[in-house]
């Protein structure tokens, strides 16, 4: 996708052979199916976690926590819900399978960048320049939001930081609530169209509107299909109750 990445791969190369540290290398096609071309390469490089990291295995990911409280920000500018402000998990399962024995671990989300660099002071590596250009939302916030933001509260990235681990915990404590009542609302089905499990409207109904929302979300949940963006979902359940 950048027309320097055949000298990015040159350096990891050169770098892992110095540092005596195993690499693979894989190149992939990156199919654009109208959700951008971002997350299109990152459909790409998960297939192929996906092949190569074994069972009972852990990835663990370079995001940290300047990186967290940027997706916070960028989240709550587009009205997310708790789940959505809790930003990237610390942990969590490779796959959606239900048999999934592999582990995401991200172990820097309490690291700010400024701190990171330090510790790295003594290495090398490459700047992707496209990290400049603000054209890109997160890169608006990074070089210009959140410098801004400092300058009146200096410690706003471990404040972001603490904030999404709040939220991260508030969620997981409100699920493990709702779950006996989220879990009588679904029974097993061969329907090709939903999945393995189907939602009961009658369930649904006698409910009030935010369980309703976090009832459908667990349904689409345990059946892996992704939660509709905006107002959508609440389109779709007027239709189905009306």
């Amino acid at each position: 996708l950048h027309p320097d990445a055949a000298q990015w791969q040159a350096f990891v190369v050169q770098l892992c052979a110095d540092l005596n540290v195993e690499l693979i290398v894989e190149t992939v096609a990156v199919i654009e199916d109208g959700r951008g071309v971002e997350s299109a390469a990152r459909d790409a490089r998960y297939q192929v976690f996906e092949q190569k990291v074994e069972s009972g295995g852990l990835l663990l990911l370079a995001h940290h926590g300047s990186d967290q409280g940027e997706t916070l920000l960028l989240r709550l500018f587009r009205g997310s819900g708790l789940r959505g402000l809790r930003g990237m998990p610390a942990s969590r399962p490779l796959t959606r399978h239900p048999d999934e024995n592999r582990l995401i671990i991200r172990p820097w989300l309490s690291i700010t960048r400024a701190h990171l660099a330090v510790a790295a002071r003594s290495l090398k590596w490459i700047e992707d320049d496209s990290n400049n250009d603000q054209t890109f939302d997160r890169n608006w916030l990074r070089h210009s939001l959140i410098p801004l933001l400092q300058a009146r509260y200096p410690a706003i990235e471990q404040t972001l930081i603490q904030t999404s681990q709040n939220l991260s915990e508030d969620y997981e404590l409100l699920q493990s609530l709702l779950q006996p009542e989220l879990n009588k609302a679904l029974t097993p089905t061969s329907w090709p169209a939903t999945g393995r499990f189907a939602l009961s409207l009658d369930a649904l109904a006698t409910q009030p509107k935010r369980m309703q929302f976090h009832m459908l979300r667990h349904w689409l949940d345990v059946n892996q299909h992704p939660m509709p963006q905006g107002q959508r979902i609440w389109h779709w359940l007027d239709q189905c109750l009306t």
